[in-house]
């Protein structure tokens, strides 16, 4: 767009070229104050470069009626037939709010969070209950779904929904599952009662069996073929099959292998096959059952176990498979969960000790607390023994207990009622338990015993973090916030005294080590220092340099090349292998704004960000493709008050005020980003719209 910005007498105005009628016109800002006029002048520039945005994309508004149609036979072509069913129903909700006549660009993001607010007061038809937000979330996913789309078909400059947060989730967690000694029960019952009724469906040992051994869906089950048997290899594969009208879930493909009992099964059932049809569970004409939700729940029903779906045998297997200890990754890979939150929401919970063993670590406190634990329970006023109703008789500590009796500290009494009762229980003493008074306290123990056990108490961090770059700017600012948020630290630079004071201002529980990342041996300290710290979740990159360099001197741009771009690909890769081989992690880079154009006075260090970048793309595709729960994440800063903060000329006050951020203010935005494994952030999040009015400005030159 072609407008400058001139004085016209007392007032600033734009003038500007309208292609229309080939002639250049003015418009007055009605301000004599040059910086009120350059903020109205950029509000001018932004809504031009819209308008010639939305010429060059072609961007035509189509009424909601039109794209609902469209999207559901996008939907009905890609999705399965239950889930565009769905998306019909939502989108009566649609037309209903929003009008079925209303444009596709009339739609706003305000209007979509109202939307939300609005179906949140709706009653669910069968229970007369508000329905659940998960209920609402999944109307915003369907919803914005749409809206995408109608980005990409032309209909939408930019989607209203990308700006839209979901509804906080509170869908229960799922607790009901089958043990060991139930499924027998059921397997048993299925056996005594098999052919009572020969029309229904009479092989649930076989179904019950083969499903808590797989974690089969009810429908994968009902569909599946003896052909999906690798019989050599002993893996099922659960794949897509449209000439019998069936679609895994997500349409993901998978592969499980077969254990002993579920083998022993299918060959059961192997003997039982129909001469024309490759069902493993058929029907008499060997059809695939429809439904046997019914004989399923009459069979709970004659076990005396409570009412539930078929599905339930799914969630016994992953229950059972969780507290085995197998990793989340893999149960999600077997149950097919598009996710690995989703696997975590579900099975967590049943990890083994995955809380109590973090608790234990406490118990180990050194010889000297230790020896200040009484070895005997005060006089209380209730009876620990059989026969001891007088509570004269002192009680023995019991390993729970002697947990939580730490002298000094304020301890709950309920906490402390709870654990005696929990290891009398277990010992076969019988507590009668009102109230436990405050232990009485020997004045020869020390006084400095509570900062000694907060100090112990400390050490246990269950994140760890290591930055590269710590010894200032952003790096360093980003090490304070991370110590704040309860992360264990590992920081590296060149400037190791730099270092040692950072961790005295940090605290004792922060690891520092020396790295040059332009030496050849970066990778292999990195890799050393991440062995040392034993498990780490985090790394930052946030080592660079740049120079102001207008009079093209080589040596110049070669640092800058040997730092940003050989030193930042060799750190990128070596994290990226650490986490590739431990299953999970997250790798942060900090980049710069200054990727998005070339910058005469610093043509190198724009462009070495530029390929930092476009690197951490290369990553983030390549742990998408993994399958892992890695996340790469690309912080982009614009001007932050440090020592890398170089201009060619002094910024004037108004465009500091409005444009430079302070350490602090960067490393919270930064450590926002990391809570929220975004893929990318602008620090400030002001530099979003200037990164949108640079993209549109034309190539320098």
């Amino acid at each position: 767009m072609r407008a400058h910005l001139v004085r016209r007498g007392n007032y600033y105005a734009i003038k500007y070229y309208n292609p229309q009628t080939s002639t250049w016109s003015h418009r007055s800002l009605k301000t004599s104050k040059k910086a009120t006029a350059d903020l109205r002048f950029g509000q001018f520039l932004i809504e031009g470069h819209k308008k010639e945005l939305l010429g060059t994309f072609g961007v035509e508004p189509v009424e909601l009626r039109v794209l609902v149609q469209e999207f559901l036979d996008y939907m009905g072509a890609n999705r399965s037939d239950a889930y565009t069913k769905l998306v019909r129903k939502f989108s009566e909700k649609w037309f209903a709010f929003f009008g079925a006549g209303t444009l596709s660009t009339a739609i706003t993001s305000r209007m979509i969070q109202r939307y939300a607010t609005a179906r949140k007061k709706d009653k669910c038809k069968i229970k007369g209950t508000p329905i659940r937000n998960a209920t609402v979330n999944r109307d915003l996913a369907a919803l914005k779904h749409m809206l995408h789309k109608a980005e990409i078909w032309g209909y939408l400059e930019i989607s209203p929904g990308r700006r839209v947060e979901n509804l906080r989730d509170d869908g229960a967690v799922r607790t009901d599952y089958y043990t060991e000694e139930q499924l027998k029960l059921l397997v048993s019952n299925a056996v005594a009662t098999r052919g009572a009724h020969p029309l229904n469906f009479n092989e649930w040992p076989e179904f019950i069996v083969l499903d808590a051994s797989t974690g089969l869906r009810c429908e994968e089950m009902l569909f599946l073929e003896f052909s999906d048997i690798d019989w050599n290899m002993g893996v099922l594969h659960v794949r897509n099959k449209k000439q019998v009208g069936f679609i895994p879930k997500g349409r993901r493909e998978r592969r499980v292998p077969l254990n002993g009992p579920a083998m022993a099964a299918l060959k059961s059932m192997l003997g039982k096959k129909h001469a024309k049809s490759d069902f493993v569970f058929h029907q008499i004409d060997g059809a695939p059952w429809k439904s046997i939700l019914e004989s399923f729940r009459s069979l709970l029903k004659r076990c005396g176990l409570k009412r539930s779906g078929v599905q339930i045998l799914r969630h016994t297997f992953g229950a059972h498979l969780a507290q085995k200890g197998v990793d989340m990754a893999v149960i999600r890979d077997l149950l097919g969960h598009h996710s690995v939150t989703l696997t975590e929401k579900y099975y967590a919970h049943l990890v083994p000790g995955n809380l109590s063993s973090a608790v234990e670590k406490l118990q180990s406190r050194g010889p000297v607390t230790k020896s200040l634990l009484p070895k005997t329970l005060p006089k209380m006023d209730f009876a620990p023994f059989p026969g001891t109703e007088n509570g004269d008789a002192e009680a023995p500590l019991t390993g729970s207990f002697e947990r939580c009796y730490v002298p000094e500290l304020a301890l709950l009494a309920g906490v402390a009622k709870l654990a005696y009762a929990a290891d009398s229980k277990s010992a076969g003493l019988r507590p009668v338990g009102v109230q436990v008074p405050p232990p009485a306290f020997s004045s020869s123990i020390p006084q400095d015993l509570p900062v000694l056990l907060c100090g112990t108490m400390t050490t246990q961090f269950s994140r760890s973090a290591v930055i590269i770059g710590a010894s200032s700017g952003i790096g360093e600012a980003l090490a304070h916030q991370l110590n704040r948020e309860g992360w264990r630290l590992g920081l590296m630079a060149r400037r190791l005294e730099r270092l040692e004071s950072i961790r005295q201002t940090i605290g004792p529980n922060t690891f520092v080590h020396h790295i040059d990342v332009t030496r050849n041996d970066a990778t292999a300290i990195f890799e050393t220092f991440v062995d040392e710290l034993g498990s780490v979740d985090l790394v930052i990159i946030s080592a660079g340099t740049g120079h102001v360099n207008p009079g093209l001197d080589v040596e110049l741009d070669l640092d800058t090349v040997s730092v940003n771009v050989l030193g930042f690909m060799k750190l990128a890769q070596a994290a990226m292998r650490y986490f590739l081989k431990r299953g999970r992690g997250h790798l942060v880079g900090i980049t710069s704004v200054a990727a998005l154009r070339g910058y005469s006075a610093a043509s190198a260090y724009a462009a070495s960000k530029a390929f930092q970048a476009v690197y951490l793309d290369g990553l983030r595709d390549l742990a998408t493709k993994s399958g892992l729960p890695i996340a790469v994440t690309e912080v982009q800063p614009g001007f932050v008050d440090t020592a890398m903060m170089k201009t060619d000329r002094p910024l004037s006050p108004l465009v500091r005020w409005l444009l430079v951020a302070s350490p602090e203010t960067a490393a919270q935005q930064i450590a926002r980003a990391i809570r929220r494994r975004a893929k990318h952030a602008y620090i400030t999040r002001r530099y979003a719209l200037v990164a949108f009015v640079a993209r549109l400005l034309p190539r320098p030159g």
